[in-house]
């Protein structure tokens, strides 16, 4: 699971920092999304914790800006689709094939 350490202003994912909130005060909306995400033990989908009903265009700004500064590699942020909430998802890592050793002849 993710994890949100708001003294840090770090998102740890796997055991990596996949997000830095360098200015808090300026990224308030996204601060409050992290931590109504961490506060509810990081369900794969929250309601908006700032209530908003039907500002989609502030919804998806949010989610934009999330995403901008995160590894994306691992997981991602998206609104939910029906204007009410956010979702959070862990991007699949490829399987990387072992190659056998040849030995030698």
């Amino acid at each position: 699971m993710p994890h949100w350490d708001e003294d840090a202003r770090e998102l740890r994912f796997q055991g990596k920092v996949v997000r830095v909130v360098k200015r808090p005060r300026q990224a308030h909306n996204i601060v409050k999304i992290l931590q109504a995400f961490e506060a509810a033990g990081w369900p794969p989908r929250i309601d908006d914790p700032h209530g908003r009903k039907s500002n989609d265009e502030t919804r998806r700004r949010d989610m934009s800006n999330l995403n901008r500064g995160l590894d994306t590699s691992l997981m991602k942020f998206e609104c939910d689709g029906d204007g009410t909430g956010f979702l959070w998802k862990k991007i699949p890592q490829p399987k990387t094939a072992k190659t056998a050793k040849r030995r030698k002849r």
